[in-house]
């Protein structure tokens, strides 16, 4: 099979695959079902650079509409039709941008979701934070009033980047709570490949956080989904100092990063596609074995680690997760502090149903957070 081809599904496999996600699974929650239709019916073959060309198509046709509505002053319109197409942009460089058409596909995602972000309330500050002469660039957003106020820093996984992460920092502000959401080492605008050391890209940003007069320092709080799980885990301890609460939420710590297990993931069909491509682009490596080889020096346990203190955390994953063990939720709740957990019996990735709509995972976690750094429940 080519290279530039996506997986080793066949495309009525990955059609099908698509079609059932629909409103339900990532990447297709919040995507119009019409617009999803139109571009599977496009779709003749299992190239990249198709695929980033469907969605780039669809993407820059609500993009042109949302200037036009801006230009005529129907702001609201216009962030509805911006945000569309930085979706249908999202989607072209999904999961991960491995080719040209992807990575121009991703700085235009970026564009159009700052685009739509001009029109956001509470609004969104672009933060630029000097780290290692490069930058990390993150987003703010803050609840009304003078503050100071609880802050949940936020992140998700290999696929779901910074401006994907609009559904937990809507519900964190909903009770009270600021946003601050970031791309994790090997991703979107990160500066630093994973590595055993990179937690320091999130040690910086807590430093620039505390400078902030708006924010609370002693209501800190993270919250990390899939691979971005493992930065929250690793936070809760490394950072027990400077943290409130964290939300560790179908990630991986020690199994997860074992060859036996990573053998076997790496060739599920629960993903879409590219899953390899996206784990390898993580810490910046080309093969299978450079890849199992820098995984395996992520571990939690051969750090030290799960067995010190941490602050209070809360776990959460189904127990029939393909993409990241549980095993490795049970070994967080069997060392350091007692910690509480959610496990879905029947639940897939980060605990989400496997066969129709998902229970409220992102409100439980908010609740929680909520009632750890003492903001109301709405």
């Amino acid at each position: 099979m080519k290279s530039t081809h996506w997986t080793d599904k066949t495309l009525a496999e990955v059609k099908a695959d698509i079609v059932a996600r629909i409103g339900l699974r990532h990447p297709f929650l919040g995507v119009d079902p019409a617009i999803v239709h139109e571009v599977v019916e496009r779709l003749t073959s299992l190239e990249r650079d198709l695929w980033a060309e469907e969605w780039s198509r669809v993407a820059e046709r609500f993009r042109l509409q949302g200037e036009a509505l801006a230009a005529s002053g129907e702001v609201s319109r216009a962030a509805e039709d911006y945000f569309r197409a930085y979706k249908a942009f999202a989607l072209a460089r999904y999961p991960t941008p491995v080719n040209q058409k992807k990575r121009q596909a991703y700085r235009r995602a970026v564009e159009s979701y700052l685009a739509a972000a001009r029109f956001f309330d509470p609004p969104l500050e672009r933060v630029v934070i000097p780290f290692e002469e490069k930058s990390i660039v993150a987003y703010l957003r803050l609840p009304p009033g003078s503050g100071p106020h609880p802050l949940v820093m936020h992140w998700g996984g290999i696929d779901m980047w910074k401006e994907d992460t609009r559904q937990g920092a809507e519900a964190f502000l909903r009770r009270g709570m600021g946003s601050f959401t970031m791309d994790i080492p090997g991703t979107g605008e990160c500066p630093v490949p994973a590595s055993p050391t990179a937690e320091r890209v999130f040690s910086a940003t807590l430093d620039y956080i505390l400078t902030r007069p708006e924010v609370d320092p002693k209501r800190i709080a993270v919250q990390g989904g899939s691979f971005g799980a493992y930065w929250a885990a690793k936070l809760a301890i490394v950072e027990r100092a400077r943290l409130r609460a964290a939300v560790f939420w179908g990630g991986p710590v020690h199994y997860g990063f074992q060859p036996k297990w990573l053998r076997k993931a790496l060739k599920t069909r629960s993903y879409l596609f590219d899953f390899r491509q996206a784990r390898f682009a993580l810490f910046g490596v080309k093969s299978l074995k450079a890849y199992l080889e820098a995984s395996a020096q992520m571990s939690l346990k051969t750090q030290g680690l799960l067995d010190l203190p941490s602050v209070p955390m809360l776990l959460i994953n189904g127990k029939r997760d393909e993409l990241q063990t549980i095993e490795d939720l049970y070994l967080l709740l069997e060392g350091g502090s007692p910690k509480t957990a959610r496990v879905y019996p029947e639940g897939g990735h980060m605990g989400r149903s496997l066969v129709g709509s998902s229970p409220d995972i992102q409100g439980l976690i908010a609740d929680w957070i909520a009632d750890n750094v003492g903001s109301p429940h709405r």
